[in-house]
């Protein structure tokens, strides 16, 4: 099974790796120090809240985003993580699904992993993530596009599989979701829609001030047609609640605000815009918002 035979090969790599220093470090605890590898140094010392310890502050999931079709879930555990996938989507504009199939049909997981996420309903699915649990040949796949390619590295995504494989092997397919699908995780939240006008770093910048107003930054092209304006903005904010929001187009440089925004904000930051520059405009959007 190639499950087993990679997970015997990550061990052995692992051992094989601490032979220069002539001590091998025992393999639970080498796996134990890979399932650290990909957090940021400031949550190394703060405990993981499990997906399933989140229940109450995810929403319920309109649509289903994991296919399970080898009946290896609960209804339960199903509701759960399909609600987190949900969640995904909400906050950062990610379509994010799990399929677990026994029958790749002759294809190779990369092949059948593209063909199912570019099959998915949802009609606006650039950015993304989906998550392959392969029971037919053993070789499980994560495929990425968009932002979700852009945020979530192949080095990431290979340690996630690593430690991932033993809950796999032991069928514990919750566990496993615990150390998957947080990879969607990566990708920052409350900065939507047409984001390559801001830097990588202006777009962190922006998703942690927004987490903390509960703000909501969209950047998209918007109508001519007023009504239809209207239509899209109300659209986007049922799509990804907040308390406020600010929508922006950044070719026509034009602005809307929406929630708890004082009337003439919106003048403000199109000043700010016109005589510095788009990233400085949102930044006195976010100066205006309380906490």
């Amino acid at each position: 099974m190639q499950r087993k035979v990679f997970l015997a090969g990550v061990c052995l790599m692992l051992m094989l790796s601490g032979c220069s220093s002539g001590k091998v470090m025992p393999a639970v605890k080498q796996i134990a120090v890979m399932k650290n590898m990909t957090q940021d140094q400031d949550e190394e010392t703060t405990e993981k809240i499990l997906i399933s310890e989140r229940e109450e502050q995810l929403p319920d999931g309109e649509y289903s985003h994991i296919y399970d079709e080898c009946n290896a879930c609960s209804g339960e555990e199903l509701r759960i993580y399909n609600n987190y996938l949900e969640w995904l989507y909400q906050t950062r504009k990610l379509t994010a699904s799990v399929v677990i199939t026994q029958n790749l049909g002759g294809q190779t997981p990369e092949e059948y992993a593209k063909n199912r996420y570019e099959a998915l309903p949802d009609a606006e699915k650039q950015n993304g993530i989906l998550f392959l649990i392969n029971n037919d040949t053993y070789q499980d796949y994560i495929y990425t596009a968009g932002s979700g390619q852009h945020w979530i590295s192949a080095y990431e995504i290979r340690i996630a599989l690593a430690q991932a494989t033993p809950a796999l092997v032991e069928k514990r397919y919750t566990d496993a979701f615990e150390i998957l699908l947080t990879l969607g995780e990566k990708v920052p939240p409350y900065v939507l829609g047409w984001t390559d006008v801001l830097t990588d770093t202006e777009i962190s910048e922006f998703s942690q001030l927004a987490q903390q107003k509960q703000c909501a930054v969209i950047l998209f092209t918007f109508p001519d047609d007023a009504k239809e304006l209207d239509s899209k903005i109300l659209s986007w904010e049922k799509e990804h609640p907040a308390k406020s929001y600010l929508f922006l187009d950044p070719k026509k440089k034009l602005c809307r605000t929406d929630g708890n925004v004082s009337e003439n904000l919106k003048e403000e930051l199109l000043n700010t815009w016109e005589k510095e520059s788009l990233p400085q405009g949102i930044r006195k959007f976010f100066e205006k918002m309380q906490n």
